[in-house]
């Protein structure tokens, strides 16, 4: 017989959601600075950080998460997927500091 391999679709998808969402976020913030440039109109401006700040949610939530299934996989497996991991941290640091520091234009534009 032959040993069947374990299917396991969610930490798949969660990576691929994961990198979709960083990639998202540093498209927007690019966005946004070259609206600086450009002189984009305030609105414009806002919605961007408002989208960004609502994709980098989403990759805070969905980086946890992997780090989490990681630690599962290297728990259950005795795997490390240490590059994934690694990367999925800093990955983590770089997008919460961009949305405190995001969080901070808003409430000063707000005002």
């Amino acid at each position: 017989m032959r040993k069947e391999k374990n299917i396991i679709w969610l930490p798949d998808i969660i990576n691929k959601i994961t990198l979709f969402t960083f990639l998202l976020s540093v498209l927007i913030l690019l966005t946004f600075l070259a609206g600086n440039k450009q002189g984009f109109i305030d609105s414009t401006q806002t919605l961007l950080l408002k989208v960004f700040r609502t994709t980098a949610i989403v990759f805070i939530v969905t980086g946890v998460y992997n780090v989490i299934i990681s630690l599962a996989v290297l728990i259950r497996d005795r795997r490390l997927y240490s590059f994934r991991l690694i990367m999925t941290i800093l990955g983590e640091g770089v997008m919460i500091t961009s949305f405190l520091g995001t969080s901070g234009i808003l409430a000063i534009i707000k005002g």
